[in-house]
């Protein structure tokens, strides 16, 4: 059976991408915003290569930590791995999360040893890699299939967009997160909803830049995922100055055959239709999460024939949004 690629994210982060996304909400503002755990056993050596196969078919190499793409990177020579981030961003209504009614989506079950991390085999021995942040995406060039697969991206110093592990960047920590592999399940129109809830914010210790995503088993409800050590930094070393939220569609016949986005249906559909991002707060300069200033919210579509933006508004948990549309649409 097709999958509906209106998988609906609930995020609370700084910078997120959602999807296949055209669609953008922007917001400009003035201030953003562990414990340091070197252990002994995260310095031992792989003598035989742990090899980790998915119900999905994907396979997974689990790598040595202190061996994975981001340690050949040259400012991160000698660096010692944090394992976790010295505080979380506050006011974290957790019980409110925990108690949503909508059920999480699952990232691949993946069980590496400790003092290692899955990297995912490629079924694509090259990519091309889009820049800024972190998504749900299918991507047939790169993954090789149509699944809605767990990405993260970013742009390095230099100005190169890279991709998961196709450039030394982030530090993985999470021995168990299949990163790259495929999210299930998925919504269905009209149907189930399922979302994924991820955090992305500055350590105010070490100023690393932390992603970690909702765990119902964690003691604090999250979980440590990748971070982005601050010495990789020019600009962002106290706080990012914007955010953006939304769907974006990308390849080489976008202009002349635009793709659905979403769940191919245009957002004024609305709740069960269309794709959607909610639960949408800031971490500010004093680590408190608020609610996003509506009035420096600005709400953008490239290609309003194809792709809409509805219900844009801001609740008790946060800013929310619809976006989607079908595509074959004239330029």
């Amino acid at each position: 059976m097709e999958e509906n690629l209106a998988i609906s994210i609930v995020t609370l982060c700084l910078t997120y991408l959602v999807l296949v996304g055209g669609v953008k909400i922007h917001i400009d503002r003035d201030g953003i915003i562990g414990s340091t755990i070197p252990s002994k056993d995260l310095n031992m050596t792989i003598q035989e290569l742990i090899v980790q196969k998915t119900g999905d078919g994907d396979v997974y190499d689990c790598v040595d930590i202190y061996k994975q793409p981001a340690m050949n990177h040259p400012l991160l020579k000698n660096h010692i791995i944090q394992m976790e981030p010295s505080s979380y961003p506050l006011d974290l209504d957790i019980q409110s999360i925990l108690s949503s009614n909508i059920s999480e989506s699952n990232f691949p079950d993946i069980k590496c040893p400790t003092g290692t991390i899955p990297i995912l085999r490629h079924n694509s021995s090259e990519a091309h890699m889009p820049n800024g942040g972190s998504q749900e995406e299918v991507w047939p060039s790169f993954s090789g299939d149509n699944f809605v697969r767990f990405h993260i991206r970013w742009v390095d110093s230099s100005n190169k967009p890279c991709y998961d592990f196709n450039c030394p960047g982030f530090v993985q920590v999470s021995q168990l997160a299949g990163i790259g592999g495929r999210i299930t399940p998925v919504s269905v129109y009209n149907g189930p909803q399922y979302i994924i809830t991820v955090m992305l914010f500055q350590d105010r210790k070490t100023k690393d830049w932390w992603l970690a995503r909702l765990d119902k088993s964690s003691a604090i409800g999250y979980r440590p995922l990748v971070y982005w050590p601050s010495k990789l930094f020019d600009t962002l070393q106290e706080k990012a100055t914007y955010a953006f939220w939304g769907g974006w569609v990308r390849g080489p016949t976008v202009s002349s055959d635009p793709p659905p986005m979403g769940s191919g249906h245009f957002a004024k559909e609305g709740y069960r239709k269309a794709a959607f991002v909610k639960g949408i707060r800031i971490a500010n300069k004093d680590n408190n999460f608020v609610n996003p200033n509506v009035g420096k919210a600005t709400t953008v579509t490239t290609r309003g024939l194809c792709y809409t933006v509805d219900g844009f508004g801001v609740l008790k948990m946060g800013m929310h949004v619809f976006f989607g549309g079908p595509g074959q649409c004239p330029n």
